[in-house]
Protein backbone atom coordinates (compact mmCIF):
# COMPACT_ATOMS: atom_id res chain seq x y z
CA UNK A 1 0.00 0.00 0.00
CA UNK A 2 1.42 3.66 -0.84
CA UNK A 3 1.05 6.04 2.18
CA UNK A 4 2.01 9.25 2.16
CA UNK A 5 2.85 11.70 5.56
CA UNK A 6 1.72 15.05 5.63
CA UNK A 7 4.03 17.33 7.44
CA UNK A 8 3.39 18.22 10.91
CA UNK A 9 2.32 21.97 10.70
CA UNK A 10 2.63 22.38 6.97
CA UNK A 11 1.50 25.79 5.46
CA UNK A 12 2.32 26.78 1.75
CA UNK A 13 1.57 29.07 -0.99
CA UNK A 14 -1.89 28.28 -2.20
CA UNK A 15 -3.98 29.83 -6.04
CA UNK A 16 -6.93 31.11 -5.80
CA UNK A 17 -9.75 30.09 -8.90
CA UNK A 18 -8.52 33.40 -10.25
CA UNK A 19 -4.70 32.02 -10.64
CA UNK A 20 -3.46 34.41 -7.73
CA UNK A 21 -1.00 33.35 -4.93
CA UNK A 22 -1.43 33.79 -1.60
CA UNK A 23 -0.49 32.05 1.63
CA UNK A 24 -2.57 29.45 2.92
CA UNK A 25 -3.04 27.53 6.53
CA UNK A 26 -4.89 24.09 5.88
CA UNK A 27 -7.74 23.33 7.13
CA UNK A 28 -10.09 20.28 7.14
CA UNK A 29 -11.39 18.75 3.78
CA UNK A 30 -14.57 16.45 3.54
CA UNK A 31 -13.67 13.38 1.67
CA UNK A 32 -16.65 12.15 0.14
CA UNK A 33 -14.54 9.92 -2.64
CA UNK A 34 -12.53 6.84 -2.96
CA UNK A 35 -13.44 3.33 -2.90
CA UNK A 36 -13.15 0.31 -0.11
CA UNK A 37 -10.03 -1.26 -0.06
CA UNK A 38 -8.44 1.64 -2.14
CA UNK A 39 -4.64 2.22 -1.93
CA UNK A 40 -4.89 5.87 -2.94
CA UNK A 41 -6.33 7.39 0.46
CA UNK A 42 -3.97 9.49 2.23
CA UNK A 43 -2.26 8.13 5.46
CA UNK A 44 -4.59 9.81 8.03
CA UNK A 45 -2.61 11.42 11.26
CA UNK A 46 -4.14 14.20 13.19
CA UNK A 47 -0.58 15.09 14.03
CA UNK A 48 -0.06 16.39 10.40
CA UNK A 49 -2.29 19.60 11.32
CA UNK A 50 -0.86 22.28 13.31
CA UNK A 51 -2.48 22.63 16.57
CA UNK A 52 -3.72 25.88 16.52
CA UNK A 53 -5.26 25.22 13.23
CA UNK A 54 -6.99 22.71 14.90
CA UNK A 55 -8.06 24.39 18.00
CA UNK A 56 -9.52 27.33 15.54
CA UNK A 57 -11.58 24.41 13.55
CA UNK A 58 -12.68 23.33 16.63
CA UNK A 59 -14.03 27.07 17.19
CA UNK A 60 -16.74 26.44 14.61
CA UNK A 61 -20.37 26.09 14.75
CA UNK A 62 -20.71 23.22 11.81
CA UNK A 63 -18.90 20.46 11.94
CA UNK A 64 -15.41 20.62 9.80
CA UNK A 65 -13.20 18.52 8.48
CA UNK A 66 -10.09 18.33 6.03
CA UNK A 67 -8.91 15.46 4.21
CA UNK A 68 -5.62 14.70 2.36
CA UNK A 69 -5.44 14.98 -2.01
CA UNK A 70 -6.03 11.51 -2.27
CA UNK A 71 -9.40 11.56 0.50
CA UNK A 72 -8.52 10.34 3.42
CA UNK A 73 -9.74 12.21 6.38
CA UNK A 74 -7.09 13.37 8.21
CA UNK A 75 -9.06 15.69 11.40
CA UNK A 76 -12.19 16.40 11.91
CA UNK A 77 -13.62 19.31 14.88
CA UNK A 78 -15.01 18.51 18.38
CA UNK A 79 -18.40 19.44 16.58
CA UNK A 80 -17.92 16.35 14.47
CA UNK A 81 -17.61 14.31 17.73
CA UNK A 82 -20.40 15.78 19.36
CA UNK A 83 -22.89 15.24 17.28
CA UNK A 84 -22.21 12.05 15.97
CA UNK A 85 -20.49 10.47 18.88
CA UNK A 86 -17.75 8.97 17.15
CA UNK A 87 -14.08 10.29 18.05
CA UNK A 88 -12.11 11.71 15.74
CA UNK A 89 -9.21 9.19 16.11
CA UNK A 90 -12.24 6.59 14.50
CA UNK A 91 -13.39 9.27 11.88
CA UNK A 92 -10.26 9.46 10.55
CA UNK A 93 -9.34 7.73 6.94
CA UNK A 94 -12.36 6.32 6.07
CA UNK A 95 -14.38 5.20 9.22
CA UNK A 96 -16.34 8.46 9.04
CA UNK A 97 -18.69 6.35 6.33
CA UNK A 98 -19.74 4.61 9.35
CA UNK A 99 -22.05 7.44 10.23
CA UNK A 100 -23.32 8.36 6.82
CA UNK A 101 -26.45 6.68 5.70
CA UNK A 102 -26.06 3.89 3.62
CA UNK A 103 -27.99 4.71 0.83
CA UNK A 104 -26.25 8.22 0.47
CA UNK A 105 -22.51 6.55 0.12
CA UNK A 106 -22.12 5.93 -3.41
CA UNK A 107 -22.94 9.45 -4.02
CA UNK A 108 -20.59 10.67 -1.59
CA UNK A 109 -17.70 8.58 -3.19
CA UNK A 110 -18.47 9.75 -6.35
CA UNK A 111 -15.07 10.55 -8.12
CA UNK A 112 -16.58 12.03 -10.90
CA UNK A 113 -17.48 15.45 -8.39
CA UNK A 114 -14.18 15.25 -7.14
CA UNK A 115 -12.69 15.96 -10.37
CA UNK A 116 -15.55 18.20 -11.88
CA UNK A 117 -14.59 20.53 -8.59
CA UNK A 118 -11.40 20.51 -9.19
CA UNK A 119 -11.43 20.99 -12.95
CA UNK A 120 -13.83 24.09 -12.59
CA UNK A 121 -12.31 25.18 -9.10
CA UNK A 122 -15.43 25.45 -7.27
CA UNK A 123 -16.92 24.49 -4.45
CA UNK A 124 -18.53 20.96 -4.27
CA UNK A 125 -22.20 20.72 -2.60
CA UNK A 126 -23.56 17.72 -1.72
CA UNK A 127 -26.91 16.52 0.67
CA UNK A 128 -26.89 13.72 2.62
CA UNK A 129 -27.97 12.18 6.01
CA UNK A 130 -25.52 11.40 8.85
CA UNK A 131 -26.39 9.56 11.94
CA UNK A 132 -26.99 11.89 15.00
CA UNK A 133 -25.12 10.53 18.36
CA UNK A 134 -29.27 8.89 19.12
CA UNK A 135 -29.28 7.11 16.10
CA UNK A 136 -31.67 9.53 14.16
CA UNK A 137 -30.24 10.39 10.78
CA UNK A 138 -30.69 13.60 9.89
CA UNK A 139 -30.53 15.26 6.51
CA UNK A 140 -27.13 17.85 5.76
CA UNK A 141 -25.59 19.86 3.25
CA UNK A 142 -22.20 19.70 2.91
CA UNK A 143 -19.41 22.27 1.37
CA UNK A 144 -16.22 21.18 0.15
CA UNK A 145 -13.66 23.13 -1.22
CA UNK A 146 -10.19 22.30 -2.68
CA UNK A 147 -7.41 23.98 -1.92
CA UNK A 148 -4.65 24.42 -4.60
CA UNK A 149 -0.82 25.08 -4.28
CA UNK A 150 1.45 26.88 -6.51
CA UNK A 151 1.42 24.18 -9.28
CA UNK A 152 -1.83 24.14 -9.15
CA UNK A 153 -2.54 20.35 -7.55
CA UNK A 154 -5.03 19.93 -4.85
CA UNK A 155 -3.01 19.82 -1.52
CA UNK A 156 -5.94 19.81 0.82
CA UNK A 157 -9.80 19.36 0.93
CA UNK A 158 -11.84 21.58 2.95
CA UNK A 159 -15.18 20.61 4.45
CA UNK A 160 -17.94 22.23 6.32
CA UNK A 161 -21.59 20.36 7.36
CA UNK A 162 -24.58 22.21 8.23
CA UNK A 163 -27.72 20.17 9.79
CA UNK A 164 -30.63 20.87 7.79
CA UNK A 165 -33.34 18.58 9.05
CA UNK A 166 -35.03 21.41 10.43
CA UNK A 167 -35.49 22.99 7.29
CA UNK A 168 -36.37 20.21 5.64
CA UNK A 169 -38.85 19.84 7.57
CA UNK A 170 -40.24 22.80 7.46
CA UNK A 171 -40.28 22.90 3.75
CA UNK A 172 -42.11 19.97 3.70
CA UNK A 173 -44.54 21.26 5.62
CA UNK A 174 -45.03 23.93 4.08
CA UNK A 175 -45.24 21.89 0.54
CA UNK A 176 -48.04 19.61 2.44
CA UNK A 177 -49.82 23.11 3.47
CA UNK A 178 -49.94 24.15 -0.11
CA UNK A 179 -51.11 21.00 -1.01
CA UNK A 180 -54.03 20.91 1.40
CA UNK A 181 -54.62 24.70 0.65
CA UNK A 182 -55.04 24.20 -3.15
CA UNK A 183 -57.53 20.60 -2.52
CA UNK A 184 -59.25 22.80 0.10
CA UNK A 185 -59.86 25.53 -2.24
CA UNK A 186 -60.92 23.15 -4.90
CA UNK A 187 -63.17 21.51 -2.60
CA UNK A 188 -64.67 25.47 -2.33
CA UNK A 189 -64.92 25.74 -5.58
CA UNK A 190 -66.76 22.83 -6.36
CA UNK A 191 -69.02 23.59 -3.19
CA UNK A 192 -69.92 26.77 -4.36
CA UNK A 193 -70.64 25.48 -7.85
CA UNK A 194 -73.12 23.21 -6.35
CA UNK A 195 -74.75 25.88 -4.28
CA UNK A 196 -74.63 27.75 -7.33
CA UNK A 197 -76.38 25.37 -9.10
CA UNK A 198 -78.68 24.67 -6.44
CA UNK A 199 -80.03 28.36 -6.46
CA UNK A 200 -80.81 28.51 -9.28
CA UNK A 201 -82.95 25.59 -9.01
CA UNK A 202 -84.79 27.06 -6.15
CA UNK A 203 -84.77 30.10 -7.85
CA UNK A 204 -86.77 28.74 -10.31
CA UNK A 205 -88.64 27.27 -8.21
CA UNK A 206 -89.90 29.81 -6.53
CA UNK A 207 -90.44 31.82 -9.32
CA UNK A 208 -93.15 29.11 -10.22
CA UNK A 209 -94.48 29.60 -7.55
CA UNK A 210 -94.60 33.37 -7.89
CA UNK A 211 -95.84 33.40 -11.34
CA UNK A 212 -97.91 35.91 -12.43
CA UNK A 213 -101.03 35.03 -14.54
CA UNK A 214 -101.58 37.33 -17.39
CA UNK A 215 -103.87 40.40 -17.23
CA UNK A 216 -106.51 38.86 -19.70
CA UNK A 217 -106.22 35.47 -17.61
CA UNK A 218 -109.77 36.13 -15.91
CA UNK A 219 -112.45 38.38 -17.93
CA UNK A 220 -113.95 40.82 -15.60
CA UNK A 221 -110.89 40.18 -12.90
CA UNK A 222 -107.94 42.21 -12.72
CA UNK A 223 -105.35 40.77 -10.31
CA UNK A 224 -101.60 42.59 -9.98
CA UNK A 225 -99.71 40.75 -6.96
CA UNK A 226 -97.08 42.68 -4.90
CA UNK A 227 -94.31 40.61 -3.27
CA UNK A 228 -90.84 41.74 -1.36
CA UNK A 229 -88.80 39.91 0.66
CA UNK A 230 -87.73 40.41 4.23
CA UNK A 231 -84.21 40.00 3.60
CA UNK A 232 -81.99 38.66 0.92
CA UNK A 233 -81.05 35.33 2.67
CA UNK A 234 -85.11 35.07 2.38
CA UNK A 235 -85.70 35.70 -1.26
CA UNK A 236 -85.98 31.56 -1.61
CA UNK A 237 -88.42 30.19 0.60
CA UNK A 238 -91.56 29.22 1.64
CA UNK A 239 -93.29 32.46 -0.09
CA UNK A 240 -96.04 31.75 -2.75
CA UNK A 241 -99.46 32.60 -4.33
CA UNK A 242 -102.10 31.44 -6.68
CA UNK A 243 -104.40 32.19 -8.95
CA UNK A 244 -106.70 29.67 -11.09
CA UNK A 245 -109.76 28.69 -12.06
CA UNK A 246 -112.00 26.46 -10.56
CA UNK A 247 -114.81 26.77 -13.09
CA UNK A 248 -116.05 29.38 -16.12
CA UNK A 249 -116.64 32.20 -13.51
CA UNK A 250 -115.52 31.12 -10.48
CA UNK A 251 -111.56 32.24 -9.62
CA UNK A 252 -109.22 30.67 -6.56
CA UNK A 253 -106.79 33.31 -5.12
CA UNK A 254 -104.01 31.58 -2.78
CA UNK A 255 -100.97 33.39 -0.99
CA UNK A 256 -99.66 31.17 1.16
CA UNK A 257 -96.10 31.39 3.64
CA UNK A 258 -94.28 28.28 4.97
CA UNK A 259 -91.93 28.50 7.87
CA UNK A 260 -88.04 28.44 7.20
CA UNK A 261 -86.46 29.20 3.36
CA UNK A 262 -84.76 27.43 1.09
CA UNK A 263 -84.90 24.12 -0.75
CA UNK A 264 -86.84 22.52 1.83
CA UNK A 265 -89.60 24.85 2.27
CA UNK A 266 -89.20 25.47 -1.64
CA UNK A 267 -90.46 22.03 -2.35
CA UNK A 268 -92.77 22.05 0.46
CA UNK A 269 -95.17 25.22 -0.46
CA UNK A 270 -95.11 23.64 -3.92
CA UNK A 271 -96.34 20.36 -2.85
CA UNK A 272 -98.86 22.68 -0.49
CA UNK A 273 -99.88 24.66 -3.71
CA UNK A 274 -100.97 21.91 -6.03
CA UNK A 275 -102.19 19.70 -3.21
CA UNK A 276 -104.82 22.70 -2.81
CA UNK A 277 -105.55 23.26 -6.28
CA UNK A 278 -106.80 19.84 -6.76
CA UNK A 279 -108.82 19.53 -3.10
CA UNK A 280 -110.53 22.92 -4.48
CA UNK A 281 -111.15 21.32 -7.95
CA UNK A 282 -113.38 18.56 -5.30
CA UNK A 283 -114.11 20.33 -2.57
CA UNK A 284 -115.55 23.76 -3.99
CA UNK A 285 -116.36 25.59 -0.57
CA UNK A 286 -113.10 27.01 0.82
CA UNK A 287 -113.47 25.95 4.54
CA UNK A 288 -113.78 21.67 3.60
CA UNK A 289 -110.56 22.19 0.98
CA UNK A 290 -108.56 23.84 3.90
CA UNK A 291 -109.57 21.42 6.30
CA UNK A 292 -109.09 18.18 3.93
CA UNK A 293 -105.67 20.32 3.16
CA UNK A 294 -104.67 20.74 6.83
CA UNK A 295 -105.87 17.24 7.16
CA UNK A 296 -103.40 15.96 4.27
CA UNK A 297 -100.41 17.37 5.75
CA UNK A 298 -100.67 16.49 9.15
CA UNK A 299 -101.06 12.64 8.05
CA UNK A 300 -98.03 13.63 5.94
CA UNK A 301 -96.12 15.00 8.69
CA UNK A 302 -97.07 12.23 10.52
CA UNK A 303 -96.25 8.92 8.29
CA UNK A 304 -92.94 10.15 7.01
CA UNK A 305 -91.22 12.44 9.72
CA UNK A 306 -88.33 12.71 7.85
CA UNK A 307 -89.46 14.54 4.48
CA UNK A 308 -92.28 16.02 6.20
CA UNK A 309 -91.30 19.43 5.75
CA UNK A 310 -91.90 22.62 7.67
CA UNK A 311 -94.56 21.69 10.49
CA UNK A 312 -96.34 25.15 10.22
CA UNK A 313 -97.49 26.98 6.70
CA UNK A 314 -99.95 29.83 7.01
CA UNK A 315 -102.77 29.99 3.67
CA UNK A 316 -105.15 32.49 2.70
CA UNK A 317 -107.56 31.67 0.16
CA UNK A 318 -110.34 33.56 -0.95
CA UNK A 319 -113.03 32.01 -4.33
CA UNK A 320 -114.19 35.28 -6.50
CA UNK A 321 -117.28 34.61 -8.22
CA UNK A 322 -116.87 37.06 -11.43
CA UNK A 323 -120.05 36.54 -12.59
CA UNK A 324 -122.19 37.45 -9.15
CA UNK A 325 -119.61 39.52 -8.49
CA UNK A 326 -118.99 37.87 -4.88
CA UNK A 327 -116.34 36.68 -2.89
CA UNK A 328 -116.21 34.13 -0.56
Amino acid sequence: MTTRQEPRGSRSRAEGADGSSFGAAVFPALPLFGGEGSTSFDTPTIDSIDSDIRELADTVPHKMWFSGPRGGVLFLNARFTEYTGVPCERACGMGWRDVVHPDDLTECLDVRKRDEAIRCRQPWHLAYRLRRHDGEYRWHTGRTVPLFDVAGVVRRWVGTSTDIQDEKDAAQHQRRFMRDLTEQRRLEEELKAALDKQSRVMETLQNSLLMVPPPDAFPGLAIKPLYESASDDALIGGDFFDTFALAEDTIALVVGDATGHGIEAVTYTAEVKFALRVLLREYPQPAVAMERLNAFLVDKTRLDPLHGGSPYIALALCVVDTRAQELS
